[in-house]
């Protein structure tokens, strides 16, 4: 287990909300974007209740409440915005090690037990957890995704499984990679409802047809790239990050071709999260204490710079209304980039926004 969670490098603490405040400015190379009043601040960032809680993922439900994995502290948070309220529900195995967590058409949370070797649900309504042991031993399930039709995916790292779970029936099926010791992650469904992950050592781009139970994988068009994603576009292109090359990778199912696109310079990504309605890529750099934005019809990126320093931003995810929240290790805070002030920024070309940091918010449990 030690030795999984150091090929992993897993997310961190929770984000939030800070008061805005004074000054930007900001550089480019390419270009100059103003934001001179305390309005055009677009972070908000809140003290997460618990210190050191070592949050790893993040989702937002359609409520916009918004809900944390604290992996060191064994607990599903959840984060209400409206009353600026946190709440912890202790998961029943201790130290189960839970990692990355998913939004069923429910209602329920469903999360990953790596050490607990199960899988687990939270019901919000009812404040009820129900947990399910994977039938093969050790397997340590991490990427979970739950499908439009209610089925929960998720990764058997240990076991090179991509394997499924029925609510309905509560009965798993198994399906063994092709490639071995492939070490897949990042789960997406596509408009087809098939499962699309990327191939850390197998190199390779992978998708399951749940109808014909079936894999399909493509190298990837550069070799040992250090694929990071996965996230799928309104035209159902998937979408990659090859890390060591410093590029933002789309693949065509219908052409079956991969295009390359650049980024801005940076020392690693964790977190990707989709904004379909605007066709934005979001990313945090936790070495570089950013996000950034990668327009998917432009191919331009936008830098932003977390106002608190050595934050290390990870988890990422996108609301309806197009904020993106993310988990602020370092810091342990959750954060949130409000897209209604961050929106009327230049896209015309590459560029760089830096803030000044603001007093933390401050926040009350339920």
């Amino acid at each position: 287990m030690a030795h999984f969670l150091k090929c992993i490098k897993l997310l961190l603490i929770l984000i939030s909300l800070l008061t805005t405040f004074a000054s930007v400015r900001s550089i480019s190379a390419n270009s100059l974007a103003h934001a001179d009043t305390a309005e055009n601040n677009p972070f908000i960032e809140i003290p997460i209740p618990t210190p050191s809680c070592y949050p790893l993922d993040i989702k937002v439900d359609s409520q916009g409440l918004v809900w944390i994995m604290e992996f060191k502290t064994n607990k599903i948070a959840r984060y209400d915005p409206g009353k600026n309220t946190f709440s912890e529900f202790d998961i029943p195995t201790e130290k189960s090690e839970s990692s990355y967590l998913d939004l069923g058409p429910s209602g329920k949370i469903w999360f990953t037990e790596q050490d607990g070797n199960q899988i687990g649900s939270f019901d919000p309504a009812t404040s009820e957890f129900q947990e399910f042991r994977v039938p093969r031993p050790n397997a340590i399930p991490t990427s979970i995704l739950v499908d439009k039709k209610g089925i929960v995916w998720f990764i058997e790292w240990n076991t090179n499984t991509l394997s499924s779970f029925d609510p309905g029936s509560q009965q798993f099926e198994g399906f063994p990679i092709p490639t071995k010791m492939s070490r897949p992650s990042g789960l997406a469904e596509d408009k087809d409802g098939n499962i699309w992950f990327i191939e850390l050592i197998g190199n390779k781009l992978a998708k399951f047809s749940p109808k014909r139970k079936s894999f399909e994988e493509y190298p990837l068009p550069a070799d040992s790239c250090s694929p990071y994603g996965t996230v799928i576009d309104s035209n159902n292109r998937v979408w990659y990050s090859n890390m060591r090359d410093r590029k933002m990778v789309s693949f065509d199912p219908v052409s079956k071709q991969f295009e390359n696109f650049d980024l801005v310079p940076n020392k690693g990504i964790k977190g990707i999260a989709i904004d379909h309605e605007h066709g934005a890529i979001w990313m945090g750099l936790p070495t570089d204490n950013k996000l950034i934005q990668f327009d998917i019809h432009t191919g331009k990126v936008a830098e932003y710079e977390i106002p608190t320093g050595k934050s290390r931003p990870m988890g990422l995810a996108v609301d309806s209304n197009s904020n993106v929240w993310f988990l602020e290790v370092g810091a342990n805070q959750l954060g949130k980039l409000v897209y209604e002030r961050f929106r009327t920024f230049s896209k015309k070309s590459n560029m760089k926004i830096q803030f000044k940091p603001a007093d933390k918010l401050k926040f009350s449990r339920d």
